[in-house]
Parts: C-alpha cells; sequence; structure tokens
C-alpha cells in the first residue's frame, strides 16, 4: 500500500511534468553584463532566462523555469538548441527521481526482510 501511494505520486508529478503547456511565454537567454559566452550545452543545468512579462522582462533561474511547468507554463524559446536544453533537463529531473523512489523501494524491502529475519530485533536488543 506504502509503495503503491509513493508510485501513484511519481506518476502523477511525471504526467504534469511532462504534459502539454497550457500558456506559453517568449524567452530567451538572460545576458550578464560583461558576459563573454551565453551558455554552452555542456554545462550542468541551463542558463538562466529571460521570460516575456506584461511589466517587461522576468529574469528566472532554470529551477524557477523547471518548476513553472508544474503550473502548465512553459517558454517559447527564441533559440531551439536552449529549448532541447531545458527539455533534457526536465527529463533528467524526472529520471532522477524515479530513480530515487526506486532506491527508496529497494531499502524498505531490504528493511522489511531484516526485520522479518528476527535480525534487527537482536541488534537492538545489544545495546
Amino acid at each position: 500500500m506504502f509503495r503503491a501511494a509513493w508510485t501513484g505520486d511519481l506518476t502523477a508529478v511525471c504526467v504534469r511534468s511532462l504534459r502539454a503547456p497550457q500558456k506559453l511565454f517568449a524567452a530567451g537567454v538572460r545576458m550578464s553584463p560583461g558576459a563573454l559566452k551565453l551558455w554552452n550545452i555542456a554545462d550542468p543545468s541551463p542558463p538562466s532566462i529571460a521570460a516575456a512579462h506584461r511589466q517587461g522582462k522576468v529574469v528566472l533561474r532554470p529551477e524557477q523555469v523547471l518548476s513553472a511547468r508544474a503550473w502548465g507554463i512553459w517558454f517559447a524559446f527564441e533559440d531551439d538548441l536552449l529549448e532541447r536544453f531545458y527539455m533534457n533537463f526536465l527529463v533528467q529531473r524526472v529520471q532522477r527521481a524515479r530513480q530515487r523512489l526506486a532506491c527508496n523501494i529497494i531499502n524498505l524491502w531490504n528493511l522489511e526482510a531484516i526485520h522479518r529475519s528476527g535480525h534487527l530485533n537482536r541488534r537492538m536488543s545489544r545495546r
């Protein structure tokens, strides 16, 4: 039951994160004053973006961009390569969450097996 709840929650997060956005905002790479390079595809995470907003441009960090996805908001990037970079970053985040869930489930199985064997009770009684 506990594992089923975890898997259900993970599936809901994945579906919410990867569904088609309900609202798009124009966005481009945030230009830092004096920056020699904008960004590189080999960077560990995407650069911050400047998104169009009714009050002007809003600068968003990568984690803010990904969080917006859960609200059905995404960005029409000026650069196709940047859009692919962000989509890969989003998919990698979902994959890491899946890997953490799998690791937690394995740890629960191990803990349950140790408890059923009585080995855990013997160790606790020695203290």
